[in-house]
């Protein structure tokens, strides 16, 4: 099936989702039968499909969480790609030059002057390893991964004022 087609078909589904305004679907008994009845916003109760005796639970089940199954199923999708389009803009917006963070604070990592400054001002203790420096540094921004510093905005903002302020002590130490 062609994008197209895709994007026609759950438009669709959403149409027929949204004209059961919100119905509740549920089972009743009438004799050897099960009778599926949605029950409307306002109280009403329409049987809309008949079980026979040989229809297993599965299928009965299937069908009367259908709606809510389907709305569940939309709400997700919905975030998935509110997610994937998130996950794209910031790929754009890097690959236009936004800063990499990431990068940035992997190197500094490796620098002596920051390395010291880590040292007296944060609490790193010597011998100065690069694992050291780099669980240190993930502590203190409150990551489990360095790469989470362009994947989060809270993450991008204490990394900036942390390295904001190693700028500012090498600046008076120069």
């Amino acid at each position: 099936m062609d994008r197209a087609a895709e994007v026609a078909r759950l438009a669709a589904i959403r149409r027929r989702v949204a004209a059961l305004d919100g119905a509740r679907w549920m089972l009743s008994a009438d004799g050897d039968a099960t009778i599926l009845d949605a029950r409307g916003r306002d109280g009403s109760v329409v049987a809309i499909a008949r079980f026979e005796r040989l229809a297993s639970p599965e299928e009965m089940e299937l069908a009367t969480a259908a709606p809510e199954d389907l709305r569940f199923l939309l709400g997700l999708l919905d975030r998935a790609i509110a997610a994937a389009r998130r996950g794209q803009e910031r790929h754009e917006t890097r690959q236009r030059g936004a800063p990499d963070h990431t990068t940035e604070a992997a190197m500094l990592c490796g620098d002596p002057a920051f390395k010291r400054w880590l040292m007296d001002c944060h609490g790193l203790e010597s011998p100065a390893t690069d694992e050291r420096v780099a669980a240190r540094l993930r502590s203190l921004l409150g990551v489990t991964s360095r790469k989470e510093i362009n994947q989060t905005e809270d993450a991008r903002a204490r990394w900036i004022a942390l390295r904001d302020e190693f700028r500012a002590w090498k600046r008076r130490a120069a």
